[in-house]
């Protein structure tokens, strides 16, 4: 119903041709126009009582809902919706804007949409009056196909980083010495340490102190004491049996966790690699994950994109282990940690500190056992 209307129904309360109630029941039809300042003020001087005022605000046509939309998105760039249809596109991760969009007073659903993401979906309330400015961040999770092509893309970056896969089968081939520190009986004992290795994995490894020595070679998940024709000779007596027995199964690890070894293992045929996201060096630390038949591997990578952490988790759930990469050092082209730290249970593990690293070794395939 018109203004004119309203103002034709006032005149015939005046004139008693109808009652205020009849009008009433009229003005629930709906009103064509908004109950303004000026307009009420022209219906009151018309004689409009206050009950008919209000019945009148009731009935009047209200402004469409606004609300004020402040969002931001990660990954940019994301898709917004509005209660389903199509609204804007953040720019740079981010929208600032007012909408008048006919939002439908109460609650409003605002999606966030981008391919290869698994979408959200946020409700928010906005009244008839417009209130304060509604502000959503949202992080999109990655879908299955997007964390494959990231992991891939993520460990090829972390390669890159080190000095690329060229430079880095060179390390395959060197020599090293320093210290290791293992624990036995929970009480930790700091040795002398000498490392040779050499393609395709082979490592000999020569540990000596007061009580004696031991040299050590692996070759791939063959490992055992070497007690005769290797080129270490600084062992002295042997370490006393009981010392010898808890050190080599600590020696085996740091031949199974070396930088190289773990690299290969990532990118060994079976594995496979799962990642959020695939930044270059600089931006953030990221996770990579890598999933095999018996064991499953997560990579903290950190932001110059080389390996800080890798966790180890048999799938049968016993026999964890945690690795941490420290101290990087230019080794030819490649960067190569100086320290290897690998714990199991509390109070267990190994640590080997290298305080000198060069390329090139003498070791021969013909020195391990087959």
């Amino acid at each position: 119903m018109s203004r004119a209307d309203v103002l034709s129904f006032l005149d015939d309360i005046k004139h008693g041709i109808a009652s205020e109630e009849e009008v009433k029941e009229k003005l629930s039809r709906g009103l064509d126009f908004r109950a303004d300042t000026d307009t009420l003020d022209t219906l009151r001087k018309n004689g409009a009582s206050e009950a008919l005022i209000a019945e009148i605000k009731l009935r009047a046509k209200h402004e469409d809902p606004t609300a004020t939309l402040s969002l931001n998105c990660a990954p940019a760039e994301c898709r917004i919706k509005i209660d389903g249809q199509f609204a804007a596109r953040t720019s740079d991760g981010h929208l600032d804007r007012v909408v008048k969009s006919r939002l439908p007073s109460g609650e409003v659903a605002i999606d966030f949409e981008k391919d290869g993401y698994v979408a959200d979906q946020k409700i928010v309330k906005v009244g008839a009056e417009p209130g304060p400015p509604i502000s959503l961040s949202v992080v999109l999770e990655p879908n299955l196909a997007t964390r494959t092509l990231n992991g891939r893309k993520l460990y090829d970056v972390m390669v890159a980083a080190l000095g690329g896969t060229a430079a880095l089968n060179n390390l395959r081939s060197l020599t090293g010495n320093g210290s290791v520190t293992f624990y036995r009986e929970g009480e930790p004992g700091v040795w002398d340490f000498d490392v040779s290795m050499a393609p395709a994995h082979l490592i000999l490894m020569n540990v000596t102190g007061p009580a004696g020595g031991l040299v050590f070679g692996c070759n791939g998940e063959k490992c055992e004491e070497k007690k005769k024709g290797f080129l270490f000779i600084k062992r002295g007596k042997r370490l006393p049996e009981g010392v010898a027995n808890d050190l080599e199964p600590n020696l085996r690890l740091v031949s199974r966790y070396d930088l190289l070894s773990v690299l290969e293992t990532l990118n060994s045929k079976g594995i496979s690699l799962m990642a959020r996201t695939a930044y270059m060096p600089g931006k953030a630390q990221q996770r990579l994950r890598a999933d095999g038949d018996d064991h499953v591997y997560e990579v903290n990578i950190g932001t110059d994109a080389w390996p800080i952490s890798v966790e180890d988790t048999p799938k049968s759930g016993l026999g964890a282990v945690k690795v941490t990469y420290g101290n990087y050092v230019k080794v030819g082209d490649c960067n190569y940690p100086k320290q290897t730290t690998i714990r199991g249970a509390a109070q267990s593990g190994i640590e080997v500190r290298l305080n000198r690293i060069e390329l090139g070794s003498k070791l021969r395939l013909s020195d391990f056992p087959k």
